[in-house]
């Protein structure tokens, strides 16, 4: 559904497919920024720990528009 390139001095590209429910596009854009961090922090790109953390990161970012209405 989606896929992340590191394009090198900080800059990344991110795909992700289209036509996914608005739920399923946040969890997916969470799982790639999870990436993102993980080649900042040079450390291997994991996919476990991306499943591991995109649904808590999607609630939070959710919640915290809840918030701001």
């Amino acid at each position: 559904m989606a896929w992340t390139d590191y394009e090198g001095d900080s800059k990344f590209f991110i795909e992700i497919e289209s036509g996914l429910k608005e739920r399923q596009f946040i969890i997916t854009f969470c799982h790639e920024m999870i990436h993102v961090r993980q080649f900042l922090a040079g450390v291997e790109v994991s996919e476990f720990e991306a499943y591991e953390y995109e649904k808590g990161l999607a609630d939070r970012f959710e919640q915290s528009l809840s918030t701001k209405a």
